[in-house]
């Protein structure tokens, strides 16, 4: 079972008025994180997942991407979209305060 994850970033375009290439820098940051976090032994799942930047959606395409997103690998006991959602609050939350002066 293949496995999207999209990063909607819709809230914070209007929460700041941020530069409109910020979405797409946090979108490939997502994506790094994303294949980061995907346990290797073949190398077929990192070489399986893609970004679609238009749809900002990262996309796990190998049967056995669920699997592997519920902790089944102990290379990756959370998953991989648990730690990436985890790192894009992060990244948004740097961004509004570096535009908040915080």
């Amino acid at each position: 079972m293949a496995i999207s994850f999209k990063v909607d970033l819709k809230g914070l375009n209007k929460l700041v008025g941020v530069s409109k290439d910020l979405p797409d820098q946090i979108v490939t940051q997502a994506f790094y994180k994303f294949r980061q976090e995907t346990p290797i032994r073949t190398g077929n799942a990192r070489a399986n997942t893609s970004v679609d930047r238009g749809s900002k959606t990262i996309n796990a395409d190998y049967n056995y991407a669920g699997k592997l997103d519920s902790g089944w690998s102990k290379q990756s006991p959370n998953g991989m979209s648990t730690p990436t959602i985890d790192y894009v609050e992060k990244l948004v939350d740097r961004e509004i305060r570096k535009i908040n002066g915080i």
